[in-house]
C-alpha cells in the first residue's frame, strides 16, 4: 500500500511541474528583447552554466564543448590583430578582425591555446572585419523592422502563426541579416573586394582540338627565359601525385598564355618578394586578365585609385619605393606601374599566411584568403566534396577545374555584398590551376 501511495505521489508531482512548465511558457510568449540561448549570461563575473552547446547547428563533440566552455569564461579577449567577443543576436562568439595579418593570428593563437577544435566551427564562432556595433548600427539603419517583434495583434493580423512562433521567426531573420552582414564586411587591403563576384577581364576560352599533355610535376616552363624561381619550387605547390585537370581547365590555355608577355615584370616581382612568378601570373589573369595595363591588385587601370588599399590603411607621400603605392592627385592610392602593384599583390599574398608557400595547402590557402574566402562552397552551394580538406580548399578562386573534384564549384556573392540567389557557377579556372596551364605552355 505504502508503495502505491508514493508511486501515486511521484506521478502526481511530475504532472505539476509539467503544467507550471506550461504556464511559465505561456506566460513568456510575447517578448521584445533577444536573449542568447547557447551562451549563459554572466553573474558576478561567472557564467551561470557549467558547459556550452550551440542552440542551431551540430552539437559539439567533447573536445570542442570543453574549448568553447573555457572561451566562454576568457571573452572578451583582445589582441593587437583581433578581438573576440559574443553576440546574444547570432548565439555565436565572434572574432574582428583589426590587421591584414589577423587571419594568421587567430591560427597561431588557437594552436597556443588550445581551440583548434572550435576555431573554424561556423555553427559557434564566425570571422569578420565589423564589431557587434557597427553591424548592429548597420541594420537598425536599413532593417529597422528587424527590431520590432511582433504582438499578438499584429501577429494574427499578418498571419496564422501563433505569437510564439512569429516571435521565433522574427528573431531568426535578424540572426540571418546580422551573419550575413558580419561575413562581408569592408574589402580587404588588397585583393578582390571580400566576398565579391570574382569579376575579371579575360578573354573568351577558345576550345583547342587537342588537349596538350598535362604538366607533372617538375615539370617547367618552356616559355621565355629561365624563372626566378627553379621548377622544384613550383611542383611542391602541385600535390603528389597530380591529378588530373578537368577538361574545361585546357579551353583556358590560349587566354592564359597571355601572362607570358609579362612573364618579365613577373620575375622581377618575384626576386623582390619571394613569390614565384607564375603565381604572381596566376594572381594577374584572375584579377586583370594579364592585361599590361591592369594592376593585379583589383584588375583597376594602372594609375587610377586602388580602394581596397585606402580601406587597408591608405597610403602615405612620406613613403615610397618598389611595390608602394602613392597618394593620387584626385585623392586615394595608386601605382606608377604594373611592376609595383606585382610586388604588392606579391607581398600582400605571402603575408596572408606569413611566410611564402611552400606547398598545396599553403598556396590554395592563401589564394583564398586574398580573394577574402567568402566564395568557399561548403555548406552554401551544391558542391558535394565537403567538409574541406583544408581552410580554401572548397573555394573556386584556387582550384576551380582543378580536377574533377573541384568542377564543378559556385559563386556564392554574385557581386559586391550582393548574394548569388541560387549560387552560380563558377566558370573560369582558379589561380593553382592557371599556375598549372601556365606551366605547360
Amino acid at each position: 500500500m505504502l508503495v502505491i501511495s508514493g508511486v501515486v505521489l511521484l506521478v502526481l508531482m511530475l504532472i505539476l511541474v509539467l503544467v507550471q512548465s506550461i504556464l511559465s511558457r505561456k506566460g513568456t510568449t510575447n517578448t521584445s528583447t533577444l536573449s542568447p540561448t547557447g551562451i549563459a549570461t554572466r553573474t558576478g563575473g561567472r557564467t551561470t552554466s557549467s558547459s556550452y552547446q550551440p542552440a542551431t547547428g551540430n552539437p559539439l563533440s567533447p573536445r570542442a564543448e570543453q574549448e568553447a566552455t573555457i572561451l566562454r569564461e576568457k571573452i572578451p579577449v583582445t589582441t593587437k590583430d583581433f578581438d573576440i567577443s559574443y553576440s546574444p543576436e547570432l548565439d555565436k562568439f565572434v572574432i574582428t578582425r583589426k590587421t591584414p595579418g589577423a587571419d594568421l593570428a587567430i591560427d597561431e593563437w588557437a594552436k597556443k591555446n588550445g581551440y583548434k577544435d572550435i576555431i573554424h566551427n561556423e555553427d559557434i564562432l564566425v570571422i569578420g572585419d565589423k564589431t557587434i556595433p557597427q553591424i548592429r548600427e548597420e541594420l537598425k539603419q536599413t532593417h529597422p523592422e528587424l527590431f520590432i517583434l511582433p504582438t499578438a495583434a499584429s501577429s494574427s493580423q499578418s498571419s496564422s502563426l501563433s505569437p510564439e512562433e512569429m516571435n521565433l521567426k522574427a528573431q531568426s531573420k535578424l540572426v540571418s541579416d546580422f551573419l550575413d552582414i558580419f561575413i562581408r564586411p569592408p574589402p580587404p587591403a588588397t585583393g578582390t573586394p571580400y566576398p565579391t563576384a570574382i569579376t575579371v577581364q579575360v578573354p573568351s576560352p577558345t576550345v583547342e582540338p587537342t588537349a596538350e599533355p598535362e604538366p607533372t610535376a617538375g615539370s617547367s616552363s618552356s616559355g621565355g627565359t629561365s624563372s626566378s624561381s627553379a621548377p622544384s619550387s613550383i611542383a611542391a605547390l602541385f600535390p603528389n601525385p597530380l591529378p588530373k585537370a578537368s577538361d574545361k581547365a585546357q579551353s583556358f590555355k590560349s587566354s592564359v598564355s597571355t601572362c607570358l608577355g609579362n612573364k618579365s615584370v613577373y620575375e622581377q616581382a618575384a626576386a623582390k618578394t619571394g613569390m614565384q612568378w607564375q603565381v604572381l601570373g596566376a594572381i594577374h589573369y584572375l584579377e586583370g586578365g594579364c592585361n599590361p595595363t591592369h594592376s593585379l591588385v583589383s584588375g583597376r587601370l594602372i594609375g587610377e585609385n586602388e580602394p581596397d588599399i585606402v580601406r587597408g590603411g591608405g597610403c602615405s607621400s612620406g613613403t615610397s619605393g618598389p611595390g608602394i603605392p602613392k597618394p593620387l592627385a584626385g585623392g586615394g592610392c595608386g601605382f606608377d606601374t604594373l611592376l609595383d602593384s606585382a610586388i604588392y599583390a606579391g607581398n600582400h599574398l605571402k603575408g596572408k599566411i606569413g611566410h611564402v608557400p611552400a606547398n598545396f595547402e599553403d598556396i590554395v590557402t592563401a589564394f583564398s584568403r586574398y580573394n577574402g574566402g567568402g566564395n568557399s562552397n561548403c555548406g552554401k552551394t551544391p558542391y558535394t566534396h565537403c567538409p574541406p580538406d583544408f581552410r580554401g580548399e572548397d573555394d573556386p578562386y584556387p582550384l576551380s577545374y582543378f580536377d574533377t573534384k573541384h568542377d564543378p564549384m559556385y559563386l556564392v556573392y554574385c557581386a559586391d555584398l550582393t548574394k548569388c540567389d541560387p549560387p552560380r557557377a563558377f566558370q573560369r579556372p582558379g589561380a593553382v590551376t592557371v599556375i598549372r596551364l601556365i606551366e605547360s605552355l
